[in-house]
């Protein structure tokens, strides 16, 4: 007993769905092994392969070919019977976000059902159905008992004539159409040698085909022939791009069904396709034709958001194991960003409003830190941001809800980018070019004076509040009052703009470029031209304007943005890159802002392939730079201590970045890679420095020591500079390990700081030792100096005292005297004993004098001639 319930259960849950149809649901059961031909046989007939399991397998037809294809496996089994039975139900095919997400919603009553394969094939119909089979002639059913297992209704059997001979009637017109660019010298010659190879492939498949009205036209008959034609001419593309670029010309390509069309000349009048929608060097075919193919090719939604019917346009590509392309970066694009039948909106490229109630006219400052907001955020989470903006808008219009550019969350921060890649062409950015004081363009916008002219401030205000009468009749004041301003002129631009006189608007702005004087306002004043252009569909004479506006401002981005916006727009999707990948070089938020911009429609699907280049190498990159940031840790440990001030420092940077290296965005793995680098760098730089100072260190602290040891080497008392020579000792060993050790190495170098601290604290421990040894030695020599002074001062005023004071007597007795001679004759022992007292006295005086003035020196002199013996 096979349930119906276990493939179902198989079957994806679709949350978001994109398309709900209903029709003919096949249920298909068999005993061993399927015969192929039943399959290929739905197939043929437009069959969508829902499921295949072991022994049963689910099929969708849109439409009532189902009966034909069961017909002809009725007739071929009775010549080859199979155990095979199958039942055809009502049933709606649901469809989500991507190819992978196809699904069939059955009836919970026919769900339940279990059934056994008979002997023989059999095709029951649900009563719901059977009023197609009448359709065909040939067919027709009886009504028949239900088998053990299904569920009791008035099932029944189709009977097929044998004589029923009705075949698959599947087929597509096959349209290709050159890229037009007359200006380009090549389009000529490329385009004749790439419609040689077309025609070779054409005439090898055997497709009739004709060549009208710069259209090549043919007609593809059967799945088969699709698959190998698609096949084919995608292999050719990318072996001429790559190895003959010469016979390359990039062309359109596009599918329609058949069905109530002929091949003759009125074809091209009944077949309207939107050629600008359309992707280069990509086949598009409707979905029900895609939905055929999709265990074969890639398939890509042409509208990404939004409901899709299954006449919509998909795009087909080798699947990833044959394509020797990279995956494309999978980022949803917003459907509330491109709903709307409008003009293109001049400020924010959207079509779900005109340009005067764009909610950018409210925001009055840049926001360029929003990216980094956004670079921040993983790549799943902003895509769950888009899907949830999505469902905040609804049906609404984003023109209403201004309030979603003032809430805070991943949908309203993904909503604030969008509306910041086209900031260059909004009120905002005319408000800071009106105050720089600046000459170019990005850097002049960093100088701004205060807000200066009553006139053109006021009349801005009334513009914003939709009052453009007041505005203009200021603005023609303002002109009249300061004739040389290019003010006026730029904001009667935009009143044009908005009140529907675009090539008034254009007028205006070429006289403000008349009037500008510095090259910062020209490449202004020449980008909102050129961005009039680009949303009038004028593309080259847009990119030449954003060229004319990249002269007078070589820095500024912008302008080289648009000009790949203008290349995408007119299909030429290779030069485009090429642009788009030198910005993402220069500034890596351009990578986002691709994403982002739903300008970028028709290159969408091939834009998401080339971005898997640079995303694929930045988080290959990352991945190595964690390695890096490993290895950084390390080497921070080997190098330095753990309470080193760097090392704490430069381990909290790198636990960030390590957070950051976890978030899945282009800006993070490039700004983990950028960081890293600069981390290194300045670890290697913290190295070097310290290594250089712990060199000079050591050297000063051998000089210290040494200056220390100097000081206490002649100490007169020994025994008191014990510990002091042995922690100078210590110290000196240690510092000679130190310069003798190889401090290139991170464990010697940190070893070697370890001990540094050790000899700082040994010589500080010295030092504090030294100074109260210092003052006991330096009082010691002293008195020193002061007894060897005196004694001898002392010695020769005594000598002096005993020749004094005889001469003196004699002097007194030739004097004649008598009482001085007779006084000095009967005293002469207490006066000798008093001249003594008085010249020992003397000599103490003088001999602290002397020694006070000449101690500095005579301590210098004694340390010398100490040095000299020590060096005997």
């Amino acid at each position: 007993m096979y349930p119906l319930s276990d493939i179902l259960k198989s079957l994806p849950k679709v949350t978001n769905p994109r398309l709900v149809l209903s029709g003919f649901g096949v249920w298909v059961l068999w005993r061993k092994n399927a015969n192929s031909t039943i399959h290929q046989t739905l197939t043929r007939f437009g069959g969508i392969k829902i499921s295949v399991g072991s022994n049963q397998s689910l099929w969708y037809f849109q439409n009532a070919q189902v009966f034909p294809a069961l017909a002809r496996m009725l007739l071929w089994t009775q010549v080859h019977p199979e155990p095979v039975l199958s039942q055809v139900l009502p049933a709606k095919l649901i469809l989500g976000e991507s190819n992978s997400e196809l699904s069939l919603s059955i009836t919970n009553q026919l769900t339940e059902q279990k059934i056994n394969p008979g002997e023989s094939f059999d095709v029951w119909v649900h009563p719901e159905v059977i009023s197609h089979v009448s359709n065909f002639p040939g067919l027709g059913v009886e009504q028949r008992p239900p088998l053990f297992g299904m569920t009791p209704i008035n099932w029944h059997a189709i009977k097929v004539d044998p004589g029923f001979s009705l075949d698959a009637d599947l087929g597509w017109f096959f349209f290709i159409k050159p890229m037009q660019d007359r200006q380009n010298d090549n389009y000529v010659l490329g385009w004749k040698n790439f419609h040689m190879r077309l025609k070779g492939i054409l005439d090898r498949l055997g497709l009739r085909n004709i060549y009208q009205a710069n259209l090549l036209v043919f007609k593809i008959e059967g799945l088969n022939q699709l698959s190998s034609w698609i096949r084919e001419i995608l292999a050719t593309i990318a072996h001429v791009k790559a190895d003959e670029p010469d016979a390359y010309w990039p062309c359109l390509y596009c599918a329609v069904q058949s069905q109530g069309l002929s091949f003759n000349d009125d074809l091209l009048t009944k077949v309207l396709i939107d050629w600008d929608r359309l992707a280069p060097d990509t086949p598009h075919l409707p979905l029900s034709a895609g939905l055929l193919l999709r265990d074969e090719f890639e398939i890509t939604f042409l509208d990404t958001a939004g409901d899709q019917p299954l006449d919509a346009l998909c795009q087909l590509g080798l699947s990833s194991g044959e394509s020797s392309g990279r995956r494309r970066v999978d980022f949803p694009a917003s459907a509330s960003l491109s709903v709307g039948n409008n003009a293109l909106c001049f400020y924010c490229g959207m079509k779900s409003h005109e340009s005067s109630k764009c909610p950018s006219r409210q925001i009055f400052n840049p926001e360029p830190g929003v990216w980094d907001k956004f670079g921040a955020m993983d790549i799943k989470e902003l895509a769950q941001a888009v899907k949830t903006l999505d469902k905040t808008v609804g049906n609404g219009n984003l023109a209403t809800m201004s309030e979603l550019l003032l809430a805070e969350g991943p949908e309203h921060t993904f909503l604030k980018t969008v509306f910041e890649i086209n900031c260059p062409a909004q009120h905002r950015m005319m408000r800071m070019v009106w105050r720089s004081r600046g000459k170019e363009l990005p850097d002049g916008l960093r100088q701004l004076n205060p807000p200066e002219g009553e006139y053109v401030w006021s009349a801005l205000e009334n513009t914003r509040s939709g009052n453009y009468p007041q505005a203009e009749r200021m603005m023609q004041q303002a002109i009249l009052r300061t004739s040389k301003s290019y003010q006026p002129h730029v904001l009667l631009g935009f009143i044009a703009l908005e009140t529907g006189n675009p090539r008034q608007a254009e007028g205006h702005w070429k006289n403000a470029q008349n009037l500008c004087y510095t090259p910062l306002q020209q490449g202004y004043v020449l980008f909102l031209k050129a961005r009039l252009l680009e949303v009038q569909g004028s593309y080259d004479q847009a990119h030449q304007s954003y060229s004319d506006s990249l002269r007078y401002s070589s820095k500024w981005l912008e302008p080289r943005y648009r000009q790949a916006v203008c290349l995408t727009k007119k299909g030429f999707l290779d030069q485009a890159w090429t642009i788009f990948a030198d910005l993402i070089i220069q500034e890596p938020h351009f990578f986002n802002r691709i994403l982002c911009d739903h300008e970028l429609e028709r290159g969408r699907s091939f834009l998401l392939s080339a971005l898997s280049g640079p995303w694929t190498a930045a988080m290959q990159k990352a991945e190595k730079e964690q390695d890096a940031l490993k290895q950084l840790r390390t080497k921070l440990e080997t190098w330095f201590v753990p309470d080193n001030q760097f090392r704490k420092n430069t381990e909290e940077r790198a636990e960030i970045l390590q957070e950051s290296s976890q978030v899945e965005n282009f800006v993070s793995f490039t700004k983990v890679a950028e960081v890293t680098e600069k981390l290194q760098r300045e670890t290697d730089r913290e190295i070097k420095e310290a290594v250089a100072s712990l060199k000079k260190e050591a050297h000063k602290n051998i000089e210290r020591a040494q200056t220390i040891f100097e000081e206490i080497a002649y100490f007169p008392f020994p025994k008191l500079i014990r510990k002091t020579n042995r922690d100078y000792n210590q110290a000196g060993r240690i510092l000679q390990r130190i310069t003798k050790s190889d401090l290139h190495n991170g464990s010697f170098f940190r070893q070697a700081t370890l001990e540094m601290k050790e000899a700082n604290d040994i010589l500080d421990r010295m030092g504090k030792r030294t100074k109260s040894l210092m003052i006991l030695r330096e009082g010691a020599l002293f008195f020193l100096f002061l007894s060897r002074t005196f004694l001898w001062l002392a010695m020769f005023g005594l000598l002096a005292s005993i020749i004094a004071v005889p001469v003196l007597l004699n002097v007194i007795q030739a004097s004649g005297s008598i009482w001085a001679t007779e006084w000095m004759t009967t005293q002469r022992w207490q006066v000798q004993r008093t001249v003594s007292m008085l010249m020992v006295f003397i000599s103490g005086i003088l001999a602290a004098l002397w020694t006070t003035v000449r101690y500095a020196k005579t301590k210098q002199k004694y340390f010398e001639k100490a040095k000299r013996k020590r060096r005997k």
